[in-house]
């Protein structure tokens, strides 16, 4: 009796401590999924905020676009017609390969083995020599005018086509596609879609790669036009800036040829008549064989392009057509709208793309101009497909990059990949982390370029003048002030100073938040109005600086003040130029160069009473 009741008890003790394991394990298990699936919350809301402060950044520059096509059809660099045939045909060989220089040279036509030299030299940090880039440039642009609109592209020979989205000048996701889907052939057709530089560091390397491989591969290499390739895009958004640091000497030569073939890129391609691949999207009004007529090297920006009558219906019906297919985005609701999100192109639903499909007998619509977590995505209802090819686009780890593959039966295939160095086995906790970082520093880049406005907005709330103010309430002002739906609460605690009893205090929260820019080349902490207005300023400067030098002189601020009085109704004083020169010539070298254009504005902004001038001015300007 002993024995048997000695083993029921260890049997009974040996089966609650089982059920206490699994109870835990279910537990940890369960906690585990919870705290997965908060992770992945808030890197969804990380990446929505920098989609977000990315469309607001898009829109700002559709509000200045008057202004600059003013500058456009004054200074002559920026005219459709200003490149001259010297450039074109014998400004290389002015141009001398020094002794010293170690980069790539290139031979045409050029070979496989030209491609390998080029992509090995850029690997080490070469750059190839502007000789080589103009002869380039002159090849490729040559070709392009041979190319339809809207190229016919098959998958007879190669049962199956490769689609690349964004790249947008990141050069190791460039590396990693070739790499995994090898370099294009008859059996390989690939198409880039566009949107090639800008943003990225290495904008001009993936470029040229990419503008070697068309001309090494012309019948099954198609590249597409992105909104991004867009003259004046690029003086925003970093590929002019890095062609002046490239090719310090030789910018302006460089500048006017990336210029003048990219308004010669395809609209899109036509995969065996079923696929239609193009950068943005389509409107209701999007007929494929009225985008094969438009002579589309007119359009050197989309902005605004030179010559348009806007009373001539069938010129602004031309101009939307071409503007839909490179800036439009997929809704969920039926419909089509102007996209309110980045200022131009549509918002087209489903209705609208079953529409355009139908009529003109595509099966399916590829398209990229968005960032996906996973580098592609499905709406409506499987007609629309989107892929994005650049990787932790907006940080570490924000997204996948992905390039797609379609058969000739249709089957699509996604191919996913993550570029860079991130280290192996990063857990999902680190990845979320070194994202909320970046979103963390975009969100104050915002808070002190919106400063003067915030405090305003803040103390007039503030009755006592306490300096304090309820979470929701800032919350509340921040997101009306800054024009961002973002989750201002969520991640209060990472921007404000918040005291004992839960207030926060904005006036020493606003002392003490330092911007550090998230360019390539950091920068030091600036004024509220100069962060706020630095894109605009540095195009406004490229604008004027009509040589490429990277100065102003004289006779570059006389035809700015012309294009100014011109575009306001205002008339400048004969010596108005030579003097404003002179008080931004702080070093009296007698040239203007970007930062001296910048402290000039600083120095204006701190005088109150001339901001207000300013402001008024600019409220009453037809610029908006």
């Amino acid at each position: 009796m002993g024995c048997g009741s000695s083993v029921f008890v260890t049997s009974d003790t040996q089966s609650h401590a089982t059920e206490r394991m699994i109870r835990a394990a279910l537990l940890i298990q369960r906690w585990y999924r919870r705290r997965l699936t908060w992770m992945e919350a808030k890197r969804q809301c990380h990446w929505a905020i920098f989609q977000k402060i990315e469309y607001a950044g898009e829109q700002d520059q559709h509000k200045l676009h008057q202004f600059f096509t003013t500058c456009l059809e004054v200074f002559p660099r920026c005219q459709s017609g200003s490149v001259l045939p010297s450039m074109h045909s014998e400004g290389d060989q002015n141009i001398e390969i020094e002794e010293d220089y170690s980069g790539p040279h290139l031979q045409f036509p050029l070979t496989v083995q030209s491609l390998y030299s080029m992509l090995e030299g850029f690997k080490t940090g070469m750059v190839l020599h502007a000789r080589y880039v103009v002869q380039l440039l002159c090849h490729v642009k040559a070709l392009l005018k041979t190319q339809d609109n809207i190229r016919q592209a098959s998958t007879t020979l190669s049962r199956e086509i490769t689609i690349c989205g964004d790249i947008h000048g990141k050069f190791d996701d460039l590396l990693v596609i070739l790499h995994k889907n090898n370099l294009p052939s008859s059996e390989n057709p690939v198409v880039f879609n566009g949107d090639f530089v800008d943003r990225g560091p290495f904008s001009v390397e993936v470029v040229l790669v990419l503008f070697t491989l068309l001309l090494l591969y012309p019948n099954d290499v198609y590249l597409n036009r992105g909104n991004h390739e867009d003259y004046l895009m690029n003086m925003r958004y970093g590929f002019t800036k890095e062609i002046c640091v490239k090719y310090k000497h030789h910018r302006r030569l460089v500048g006017e040829m990336f210029r003048d073939v990219f308004r010669w890129l395809p609209l899109g391609c036509l995969i065996d008549g079923k696929v239609l691949v193009v950068h943005g999207g389509v409107s209701r009004e999007t007929d494929i064989e009225y985008v094969q007529n438009i002579k589309r090297a007119k359009y050197v920006s989309l902005f605004k392009p030179l010559g348009i009558n806007k009373r001539d219906v069938d010129q602004m019906q031309e101009w939307q057509q071409v503007l839909d297919l490179l800036w439009s985005d997929p809704q969920t609701s039926d419909g089509c709208k102007p996209n309110d999100r980045r200022g131009s192109g549509t918002c087209f639903g489903p209705d609208v793309s079953q529409f355009v499909l139908s009529h003109n007998g595509i099966e399916l619509l590829v398209r990229s101009h968005q960032c996906k977590q996973d580098g592609f995505e499905y709406t409506h209802k499987g007609k629309v497909l989107t892929v994005f090819s650049a990787s932790s686009y907006f940080g570490p780890g924000s997204n996948l990059g992905a390039y797609v593959k379609i058969s000739s039966d249709l089957k699509v295939r996604c191919v996913q990949f993550q570029a860079g160095q991130m280290r192996p086995k990063v857990n999902i906790r680190e990845r979320v982390s070194a994202v909320e970082e970046a979103v963390v520093g975009e969100l104050k880049e915002q808070l002190i370029a919106s400063k003067h406005s915030l405090l305003a907005k803040y103390r007039q709330h503030d009755i006592d003048d306490t300096g304090l103010l309820s979470v929701s309430l800032w919350a509340a002002l921040t997101a009306e002030v800054t024009q961002l739906n973002v989750p201002w609460r969520t991640l209060y605690r990472r921007l404000v100073n918040v005291n004992s009893m839960g207030l926060v205090d904005y006036q020493t929260s606003m002392d003490a938040t330092q911007v550090v820019l998230q360019n390539n080349q950091r920068q030091p902490v600036v004024t509220e109005a100069l962060y706020r207005k630095r894109g605009d300023l540095e195009m406004i400067f490229r604008c004027i600086d009509k040589d490429n030098s990277g100065f102003l002189t004289i006779n570059e601020f006389e035809e700015a003040c012309s294009v100014l009085s011109r575009h306001t109704n205002v008339e400048f004083p004969p010596d108005y130029a030579r003097d404003l020169a002179n008080s931004m010539d702080f070093d009296n070298d007698g040239k203007v160069c970007f930062n001296e254009f910048l402290e000039c504005f600083r120095i204006v902004d701190k005088e109150a009473g001339r901001v207000s001038l300013r402001k008024q001015s600019l409220d009453n300007s037809p610029v908006q």
